[in-house]
């Protein structure tokens, strides 16, 4: 694992735009939303970049992100409230 194609969670939460604690919620939700992550060593996270941006990628375009495949397919929650936003 070379840690030039990860993200540590303080660089992927300024690269999506959400605090740290965002990602710890999304990371511990019983379903998890967010990108997917990797936890070595009992404690460190890790983000893959090319995951985290599918993620942004999808979130803009309003796809789903399935984060089994780690491609566009999410954002059914972030549509969700935009609808409430405006509604």
């Amino acid at each position: 694992m070379l840690d030039s194609d990860f993200y540590t969670a303080a660089e992927t939460s300024r690269v999506l735009g959400v605090s740290i604690s965002i990602l710890s919620v999304w990371r511990r939700a019983e379903k998890p939303t967010g990108p997917p992550f990797i936890r070595y060593n009992g404690r460190m996270i890790r983000y893959r970049k090319t995951r985290v941006h599918a993620y942004l990628d999808a979130m803009e375009q309003g796809k789903r992100f399935d984060r089994r495949q780690g491609h566009p397919s999410i954002a059914t929650q972030m549509a969700n409230a935009a609808a409430k936003a405006e509604g």
